[in-house]
C-alpha cells in the first residue's frame, strides 16, 4: 500500500492528543468515515524522523497488526505511504499517572496493573517476544476504563538483540531501563531470561504508581475536616 494515496484512507483524522507522551508517533484522534466510528490513529510524516526511527515505526506497525491479545492494544488498520505511516486503533487516550484523588482508586490501579502484567506475560511466556519499552508512553486506557498495552517500536523475538533495538533504545527513557540497558551489555542480555528487561520496566511503572497514589493519600487525609461532634 506505499503506493496508496490519503483518499484511500477510510478514516478522518483529528485533533492531536498533546497529553500523549510517546516517541516518532503522534497521536490523534479520528474517525471512520462511513459510520463515525471513535477511533484512535498513530500518525508518522517520514520527513520529520531519522531511518532508525523509521525502522521503529514500522515495527510498531507490522508487530500490532499481528498479535492479538484482550489487554493489547487492538489494531484496526493501517496504511504506509511514501509521505507516512498511518495506524488504526481503538479509541483509546494516553495512560496518565494519577493526579486527583478520585483517580487514586485502589482496585481501578491494581486491575490496571494486573491488565499490563498479562500482556507482558504474554508476550513473553508465550510468544518469547521482548517488548523492551515498557513506559507509560506505551500504556493506554479506554473509556472502560481498562489499560492496553502499546508501544511496539522495539518488538522483538527472544535470543538476540536487532539493530532496531540497539539504535532506538534511547525511545525508552532512561528512568524504566534495566542496568544492562543503561550500560549497553546487549551480549548480556541476550543470555538473560526473556522476561528479565520487561520486569524491570513494569517494576518502575508499578512503584512510580504506587509513590504517587501514597502522596495522594497522605494529601487526602492532611485535607480531611474533622466534623465538630
Amino acid at each position: 500500500m506505499g503506493n496508496a494515496n490519503t483518499a484511500q484512507f477510510p478514516y478522518d483524522i483529528g485533533d492531536e492528543l498533546p497529553s500523549y507522551k510517546g516517541n516518532i508517533f503522534r497521536m490523534r484522534e479520528g474517525k471512520r468515515k462511513d459510520s463515525g466510528e471513535a477511533v484512535t490513529i498513530f500518525t508518522l510524516e517520514k520527513k520529520d524522523c531519522s531511518s532508525s526511527h523509521l525502522m521503529a515505526a514500522q515495527n510498531f506497525h507490522l508487530r500490532l497488526k499481528t498479535i492479538r491479545h484482550p489487554h493489547i492494544l487492538r489494531y484496526i488498520d493501517g496504511i504506509e505511504l511514501d509521505t507516512a505511516i498511518h495506524v488504526v486503533t481503538e479509541n483509546v487516550r494516553p495512560f496518565e499517572f494519577p493526579r486527583r484523588q478520585s483517580d487514586t482508586d485502589i482496585e481501578a490501579i491494581s486491575l490496571g496493573l494486573f491488565q499490563v502484567t498479562s500482556a507482558i506475560a504474554f508476550l513473553n511466556t508465550d510468544q518469547k517476544l521482548v517488548h523492551a519499552n515498557i513506559c507509560p508512553a506505551s500504556l493506554f486506557v479506554t473509556d472502560a476504563g481498562e489499560w492496553k498495552l502499546g508501544g511496539f517500536h522495539l518488538l522483538h523475538p527472544y535470543g538476540s538483540v536487532p539493530a532496531n533495538v540497539r539504535q532506538n533504545y534511547s525511545i525508552l527513557p532512561s528512568v524504566y531501563r534495566s542496568p544492562e540497558v543503561k550500560d549497553n551489555r546487549w551480549s548480556k542480555i541476550e543470555s538473560m531470561p526473556v522476561w528479565t528487561m520487561d520486569a524491570w520496566s513494569l517494576g518502575c511503572v508499578e512503584e512510580r504508581t504506587k509513590q504517587i497514589t501514597k502522596e495522594k493519600r497522605k494529601e487526602k487525609l492532611e485535607n480531611f475536616t474533622f466534623l465538630p461532634f
